[in-house]
């Protein structure tokens, strides 16, 4: 999918901290920004993401994986 350049960027309209729980894994007050007009359900942030050893999304595409690593050096 490509989008145009404007497509993939936002300004926020805000935020709030809140608790929240995902497959029974609690996070007590996570940031959640609110973004117009997005272009997918969810944006998970890299400081959410960094959280855990891997984030998988599938797809079910037909080829290989894509794999991006996080290198904090």
């Amino acid at each position: 999918m490509n989008f145009p350049l404007h497509a993939i960027i936002a300004k926020s309209l805000g935020f709030f901290l809140t608790g929240i729980v995902v497959k029974g894994s609690k996070y007590a007050l996570t940031r959640l920004n609110v973004l117009p007009t997005l272009c997918c359900d969810i944006i998970l942030g890299l400081d959410f993401q960094s959280q855990h050893q891997r984030v998988i999304f599938e797809f079910g595409g037909n080829l290989q994986d894509i794999v991006i690593l996080h290198d904090e050096t």
